[in-house]
């Protein structure tokens, strides 16, 4: 149950394993029907990179409370459940949490991968939606925030390009990152160093196994 799985500081949600046939407003249809459809929404930031039909079937949901975020994961469970949603394979707890920090991981995997990842996220917190992304880093992201990012990112995407040919090469390295006849996504699953790594780096309340993890390129 999410509420046995998230707590009171928990606003992120990651929706992995996301069909190619879905896009950016689909799953914006989602997140307002399991929310409700209120002005202002009840999240205020969205991540799909890659965006368009090229996406890497990963969107980043934050909200802006915590109770709110466990509606909408037990929303999707449910017809996920009941075999209404085929199209996202998982939903659950993102390891970056909250609006500013999810804010600090985008502009620092920006700086990792810049000719990869060049779909910027869409913000829909009041007064904010048409910010430019460098004033929104000024107003709600420390530099402390920054450094942490931009550990995280370094970790993340640091060995994503020299697994990436081995990735393809093996069949068992993305089966768990695509559905049914879906592109699967260009990941692999980390190394026992490297998840120690990330789970030391993401303050993850329990330790990760490798199947939970992909290390990707977008």
């Amino acid at each position: 149950m999410a509420s046995q799985e998230f707590d009171d500081n928990t606003t992120t949600l990651a929706l992995r394993g996301i069909a190619k046939r879905y896009s950016i407003e689909a799953i914006l249809e989602l997140l307002d029907a399991a929310t409700g459809k209120s002005e202002p929404r009840r999240y205020d930031f969205v991540h799909m990179p890659g965006g368009g039909a090229s996406h890497a079937g990963l969107a980043i949901v934050n909200f802006v409370d915590a109770t709110s975020c466990r509606t909408c994961c037990e929303y999707v469970r449910d017809l996920q459940e009941r075999g209404f949603l085929p199209g996202i394979k998982s939903i659950g707890r993102s390891r970056v949490q909250g609006f500013a920090e999810n804010l600090a991981f985008y502009a620092a995997a920006v700086k990792q991968e810049r000719e990869r990842i060049n779909e910027r996220p869409l913000i829909f917190a009041p007064g904010f939606q048409d910010m430019d992304m460098d004033t929104l880093l000024q107003l709600f992201v420390s530099q402390d925030m920054m450094v942490t990012a931009g550990q995280q990112a370094k970790v993340m995407y640091k060995k994503s390009q020299s697994g990436e040919s081995q990735g393809r090469r093996s069949d068992s390295s993305s089966s768990s990152d695509h559905l049914g006849d879906e592109a699967p996504l260009r990941g692999r699953q980390p190394t026992l160093e490297e998840l120690c790594e990330i789970d030391d780096l993401f303050a993850t309340t329990t330790p990760s196994r490798q199947s939970d993890v992909v290390i990707f390129s977008l």
